[in-house]
């Protein structure tokens, strides 16, 4: 399998269960402080590798030692870089979020860089081509990108979009975005609760799919609702599937890794149960307490799991 992830790669600075470690008595330290690669397309491209697929990751980082250090850690993941491109006299972005078992609050995020679109020539050999975050970067709404889709959709590579929030609230992410023209070159779409929300201004999910066939979506939706599972859209066709209990230790990138072990799925030719169940696990599985780099787990750890589940 061959993949291609387009979107977001940032430093990812995260402080675990603040407040959690006494001294004299009084819980003031954090249990610990993680600067990793980060970003939607990372979390994406490392769960799929873990899964052994081949992965491109196209995206940018700044020429600074943040870039580089990140560069070096996901070659060795592994996972492809030679369509990063590194940006010269310009800093990597850098976000930060306070994790606290499953919640997590997202405290701030450097300048995104400009991402650049590639030529469908680039996807040589891609069975997938993965959006991770469409609402995050301007140059994603462009005529542009939108001919890379169409371009991918005609060359039978499937498009899997994962629309994600833009941070700012009172504008019509919807109108601006202009969702509209790529949704009839998507196969497989992922929005969370609050995307739904914010996007189409409801969270039901007959009601959301019925609003993307109007923008001319024909593909299978994935509406995901955290630990209570997802519901998968198929035409006039609705899965329900629930989520896995699990400790949560760091919930950041849960819906990125969600999006990729269901695609790894739908790519190995699985039916709508068995991918929503199969996401479910390995991202349960990926969440737990963790050193450096998120635990994601084997092959063999998953299907384990999935073989008590009706």
């Amino acid at each position: 399998m061959n993949v291609v992830v387009l979107g977001e790669l940032c430093e990812d600075i995260l402080m675990h269960n603040p407040n959690s470690v006494e001294v004299f008595e009084q819980k003031i330290w954090a249990k610990d402080v993680t600067v990793t690669a980060g970003g939607s397309a990372v979390y994406v491209s490392q769960a799929l590798s873990r899964m052994g697929v081949d992965v491109r990751l196209c995206a940018v980082v700044g020429d600074d030692e943040s870039g580089k250090r990140m560069l070096r850690d996901l070659q060795a993941f592994p996972v492809d870089c030679s369509m990063v491109r590194m940006l010269p006299n310009s800093d990597t972005t850098r976000s930060i979020v306070i994790c606290d078992g499953p919640e997590k609050d997202f405290k701030g995020c450097s300048p995104m860089l400009p991402l650049y679109i590639p030529d469908i020539e680039d996807l040589g050999g891609a069975e997938l081509l993965y959006v991770a975050g469409y609402v995050l970067y301007p140059e994603l709404w462009t005529a542009e990108a939108r001919d890379l889709l169409k371009k991918a959709k005609e060359r039978g590579i499937t498009v899997a979009l994962d629309v994600q929030m833009f941070p700012v609230e009172g504008i019509d992410q919807l109108e601006f975005s202009h969702l509209e023209g790529v949704l009839p070159y998507v196969d497989i779409f992922f929005a969370a609760r609050k995307e739904m929300l914010g996007l189409l201004k409801t969270e039901d999910p007959a009601s959301c799919m019925k609003l993307l066939q109007e923008m001319g979506f024909r593909g299978t939706a994935v509406f995901k609702q955290g630990g209570k599972g997802c519901v998968v859209a198929t035409g006039g066709e609705f899965v329900r599937r629930p989520g896995c209990t699990v400790e949560a230790y760091d919930t950041v990138g849960s819906g990125d890794i969600f999006g990729a072990s269901y695609c790894y799925g739908a790519m190995s030719g699985w039916d709508s149960r068995r991918c929503a169940d199969y996401a479910a696990v390995f991202t349960a599985l990926s969440i737990g307490e963790y050193h450096n780099v998120k635990n994601y787990p084997a092959k063999e750890a998953v299907e384990a799991v999935l073989s008590t589940i009706d």
